[in-house]
């Protein structure tokens, strides 16, 4: 996601509702669980944080069919 997308759609609030240590600076590992409460979010707001989620979901569906967590870089 590029870093102005980020900021433009508010992201790391809804990062930091599912993840409190979430650091919008440095790197987070978000796991399965956490990714459903995000994505849950996302598809509750619609429009395009819902484009959004269209084109992340295949990649965190690969991403955890090899790993238990993928990492947010912060800005």
């Amino acid at each position: 996601i590029h870093d102005d997308d980020f900021h433009r759609l508010s992201l790391s609030k809804i990062f930091l509702q599912v993840i409190p240590d979430f650091d919008y600076f440095g790197t987070t590992e978000v796991n399965a669980e956490q990714w459903e409460k995000v994505k849950s979010i996302l598809t509750e707001r619609g429009g395009e944080y819902g484009e959004l989620l269209t084109e992340l979901e295949p990649w965190v569906c690969e991403n955890f069919g090899e790993f238990d967590v993928f990492t947010v870089w912060g800005m």
